[in-house]
């Protein structure tokens, strides 16, 4: 840690809140040139925030100029991080108003360009898109996993995962397809105890193609109870 560089930007930063919170966490790891190259998870965890919220403010410190970035330049493909000195003249006695405005970076420092502003890195763009569609595959394998344990028929699962992939049924619909086997579950066994023909469950890839969950099956009527019968009377013969 360089007492030097912290003491900079707690004096002359523009900027405040958990901006200046994530420009102090990484000072915290500089040197005195001002250069440091800790992780985002571990910028993320000193913060108290996701590492999805600490991209952004990284973002946001490096179009202030207040922080330069070199992406992958540092130890292991870690980021290289720079927090430029003060310009030659500017006073960095404490009580001053010098900020930390952007500075051309000292020589020997390679700045890739532009550093001018976007919305976003584009490797944390890239990245944000691969760990959606790993969530996006995630929930659908969870999906499906629900309602296969719940089909009574066991076969043909590999066909039944790409066409529950292809349907791509958000998680209310899983539910009502999981109550309507479960319904039919029920129909069938009424079905069965009252004596009469019951057709064999389909393949459970043929099920989802059909859109089986919106089938009806008509169950037998529940015999009445002995207490619910009618109850005839024999007229007296005198």
């Amino acid at each position: 840690m360089s007492v030097r560089t912290m003491a900079r930007v707690w004096e002359h930063s523009r900027h405040s809140g958990s901006d200046l919170l994530m420009l102090l966490a990484i000072a915290d790891f500089t040197d005195d040139d001002g250069k440091a190259y800790p992780s985002v998870a571990t910028l993320a965890a000193k913060c108290r925030v996701i590492p999805r919220t600490a991209n952004r403010t990284i973002a946001k410190l490096r179009d202030s100029g207040e922080l330069i970035v070199q992406l992958g330049e540092g130890p292991k493909g870690t980021n290289l991080y720079l927090i430029p000195p003060l310009p030659p003249g500017v006073d960095a006695t404490p009580g001053t108003d010098a900020t930390l405005a952007p500075t051309p970076a000292p020589p020997g420092v390679h700045v890739p360009l532009p550093l001018a502003s976007t919305p976003d890195d584009p490797s944390l763009i890239h990245q944000r898109s691969i760990k959606s569609t790993d969530r996006t595959k995630r929930d659908q394998t969870d999906h499906f996993e629900r309602w296969y344990s719940s089909y009574p028929k066991k076969v043909g699962r590999g066909q039944a995962e790409k066409t529950f992939t292809k349907l791509n049924p958000s998680a209310s619909l899983v539910d009502q397809m999981i109550a309507a086997v479960e319904s039919q579950k029920i129909a069938r066994g009424r079905l069965q105890a009252a004596g009469e023909w019951v057709p064999e469950w389909k393949n459970p890839a043929t099920w989802l193609n059909g859109k089986c969950w919106l089938d009806e099956i008509q169950a037998a009527q529940e015999p009445a109870r002995p207490s619910e019968r009618p109850v005839r009377y024999q007229e007296n013969i005198y």
